[in-house]
């Protein structure tokens, strides 16, 4: 027997006009609501060069980034001000 997902996408395709009834996901991803930067846009947050941002991508990314499709690439604010937070020294006083 089919999933539901299936029988729907089934009877649309004899011809009757069924809309196909999704299967509740189960394994549902929820995303944290963060605005996404593109490259330019995160490197000017971050004070640094788009080609420093795509030779770190390059080498074994050491800032976390989304990848969108082939070549779209975007920088979570969230992420980046976590990424800002590791790379703090103290100071010697």
């Amino acid at each position: 027997m089919l999933p539901r997902l299936h029988q729907g996408w089934a009877e649309f395709a004899r011809g009757r006009k069924i809309h196909p009834v999704e299967a509740p996901i189960s394994n549902a991803i929820s995303f944290p609501e963060q605005r996404l930067l593109k490259t330019r846009e995160a490197a000017v947050f971050l004070g640094l060069s788009e080609a420093f941002l795509g030779r770190d991508r390059w080498l074994g990314p050491t800032i976390p980034f989304v990848q969108l499709g082939g070549r779209a690439v975007r920088y979570g604010v969230d992420d980046l001000q976590a990424h800002i937070v590791t790379k703090l020294r103290p100071t010697a006083e």
